[in-house]
């Protein structure tokens, strides 16, 4: 059976030693991190991974630090905000398994007595990152979900406001003008006609909304040119607005996941412009460029207090936008002053690669 060792570190032990920053560098690079707040997690990761082997190869048994399980939710936590993808992980994680094995192989070669100290080392290595990818996969898709009911909620509560402001205020309106329209027409009054005119004209409105409402409803195509849907969209609604959409850059660098969101995110701002704005001019611009999508809606309307709405908890769905953006990895800011305007503005890194480049 085997035991612990007590005497000098094995060449197995002192080369992984050596060899540690060395290895941590090059798993960064297979992760393609930038972030100086996401790689500190990543490095206290693949740190305990290797103190881990290092301890295997000592005492020539497995061992996984208890470490390993606080280290991982931490990083299970923050991964769905990063689009730090399980599948990531694995790539790269393996990876860090080849590298290890090309480091040692030379050493159990000059010394072959270590070869089972290695096999130690390298089923520690193996079981810590399988313990990493399924603990974070789990905890992705649970913060996953939780996340994407928090959107379905903020849309049915936009959809709930919308239809108590604009349909209910709308049908009360209404039936007062034939409430108006009775009164008149039993006095002969000449304005009766009018009052059914108003009555007609408030109807109207009503079935825009209700057949726009129910046009949300409906399951959407996945989006094969943003320009496209944006201008459709634009076409599709009667307002005074004049609008300006322009997509720059290669739109085959989007995926496709990636274009449905944006557009969802950048046809609320516009809804709101129309809505809302009282604008003469807007604008929708997306760049895609260097790695990134860029993306700006802007008006010249009557703008409003951003803070003030915020409290309110009536945000006209910025925080359903926001939230969106986030499960890209992006951010959405908004900014607007009284009487000059709103400006939106989103960036949403764009995802690396499916492969692994091994440098």
């Amino acid at each position: 059976m085997a035991g612990s060792r007590t005497d000098l570190p094995s060449p197995l032990e002192v080369k992984l030693e050596l060899l540690k920053e060395e290895l941590i560098g090059q798993y960064r690079c297979m992760l393609h991190i930038t972030d100086s707040e996401v790689w500190a997690v990543c490095r206290r990761q693949v740190e305990q991974v290797i103190s881990d082997c290092v301890a295997s190869l000592r005492q020539q048994r497995v061992i996984l630090s208890e470490r390993n399980r606080v280290l991982t939710e931490e990083l299970a936590a923050r991964s769905v905000h990063w689009r730090l993808k399980p599948s990531k992980l694995l790539q790269s994680g393996l990876g860090l398994f080849d590298l290890v094995v090309e480091a040692l192989a030379d050493v159990v070669g000059a010394h072959p007595e270590a070869a089972r100290s290695l096999g130690f080392g390298l089923l520690t290595l193996s079981q810590s990152m399988s313990i990493r990818v399924q603990l974070v996969s789990d905890l992705y898709d649970t913060v996953l979900l939780g996340r994407t009911r928090d959107i379905q909620a903020g849309d049915r509560r936009r959809l709930a406001r919308e239809i108590h402001d604009l349909i209910g205020n709308s049908v009360g309106l209404a039936i007062r003008h034939l409430d108006l329209y009775e009164i008149h027409r039993e006095g002969g009054q000449p304005a009766a006609d009018d009052k059914l005119e108003d009555c007609r004209r408030v109807l109207g409105d009503v079935l825009d909304v209700c057949r726009r409402l129910i046009s949300d409803l409906r399951l959407q195509p996945p989006v094969a040119s943003l320009s496209q849907a944006l201008n459709d969209f634009v076409q599709s609604v009667e307002q005074d607005t004049v609008v300006d959409v322009s997509v720059l850059g290669d739109e085959a660098a989007l995926p496709s996941e990636y274009r449905d969101e944006l557009f969802l995110v950048m046809r609320e701002c516009l809804r709101n412009v129309f809505a809302h704005a009282h604008a003469r001019k807007a604008t929708a611009l997306v760049q895609i460029e260097d790695g990134q999508v860029f993306a700006v809606v802007e008006d010249d309307g009557v703008g409003f207090d951003v803070d003030a709405v915020g409290l309110s908890g009536r945000d006209d769905g910025i925080s359903t936008m926001k939230e969106r953006t986030e499960l890209l990895g992006g951010r959405l800011s908004a900014s607007s002053h009284v009487s000059r305007g709103t400006r939106i503005e989103i960036r949403i890194p764009l995802p690396e690669p499916s492969h692994v480049q091994y440098v």
